[in-house]
């Protein structure tokens, strides 16, 4: 890749500087935890409004925590095919229904709550 970028640059008489940047390691969900997070997105949102997807072969920096800690990695869910929010991610025309920010926020706070909840019951 290098090689393919500084001679593109240099045919334009440019110039470039390429660093690779380390790859993160892979983004693997605590049973666990995401059984606990499935379940109180369920209690707030309901049943029809949470579902789990198959594995991806992607890669996130929130992995690095995933290896600290037992976490999930939720996907919100900001399409809006009524308000014209299609594209996904990385496209130009990506945006993001930001009424969906305000479940987030919502499932965020349960999550906690009901983990500092279950953390108080076993003292």
């Amino acid at each position: 890749m290098k090689e393919v970028v500084e001679r593109v640059v240099s045919g334009m008489r440019g110039r470039a500087e390429f660093n690779l940047m380390p790859r993160f390691p892979l983004t693997i969900n605590d049973e666990g935890m995401t059984s606990f997070v499935v379940g109180v997105a369920r209690e707030l949102l309901g049943e029809g409004r949470v579902r789990e997807i198959k594995p991806l072969l992607g890669r996130e920096d929130f992995s690095v925590y995933l290896e600290k800690v037992p976490g999930c990695f939720v996907y919100l869910g900001t399409r809006n095919e009524a308000k014209g929010i299609v594209y996904p991610h990385h496209h130009p025309k990506f945006d993001v229904d930001e009424d969906a920010l305000t479940t987030g926020s919502a499932l965020n706070v349960a999550i906690a709550m009901e983990y500092l909840r279950q953390c108080k019951d076993e003292v």
